[in-house]
């Protein structure tokens, strides 16, 4: 082998290192971003009314992934507390992936953690009125947070984006991530 052909096998050995090493980080909380393709294909096919519904439907698709995008930013690093006469939830969202959720009732706790969470389903008005779901699909971890007057509320996630039995809840600064 040639000297010359050494230090480009070593530089290409030390960025493929590099990139190995990056990709071994933790990917951080994300938003699901949803395929429009089908929708965007409608639009260039249709015309008349037909072109008027598919630009709806392509709306939607595009909002859903911005209100996707915009709930991440307002739960993420977010520690949830909450309670009634009859449960206790206590549940953190961490930036960086990591997630941790608590829910005591009838004298037992269930416990849920995982590195890698997502916002879903969410719908968007403004940064005091929304609803999102909060899933670690790999896990099957899936709970719901609502903004409602600039009031938090968390609840069961249901299909189809639903929030079920809302209660309110305190929001403060994840610490422990």
């Amino acid at each position: 082998m040639p000297t010359r052909a050494v230090p480009a096998l070593l530089a290409v050995a030390a960025v493929t290192a590099l990139a190995a090493s990056a990709g071994a980080a933790t990917p951080g909380a994300t938003a699901e971003k949803v395929s429009c393709a089908a929708e965007k294909k409608a639009v260039s096919k249709a015309t008349g009314k037909k072109k008027t519904t598919a630009k709806r439907q392509l709306k939607r698709c595009t909002d859903v992934n911005t209100a996707n995008k915009k709930t991440l930013a307002l739960v993420k690093g977010s520690h949830f507390v909450a309670a009634t006469s009859f449960k206790q939830e206590d549940w953190t969202f961490c930036a960086n992936g990591k997630y941790s959720t608590a829910t005591t009732s009838g004298g037992s706790t269930g416990r849920s953690t995982g590195t890698q969470w997502r916002t879903a389903d969410a719908t968007y008005k403004s940064a005091g009125t929304f609803t999102v779901i909060l899933e670690d699909p790999k896990e099957g971890t899936s709970v719901g947070v609502a903004r409602k007057g600039g009031k938090w509320m968390i609840g069961v996630s249901r299909s189809f984006g639903e929030i079920e039995d809302l209660i309110p809840a305190t929001r403060t600064a994840a610490t422990d991530c």
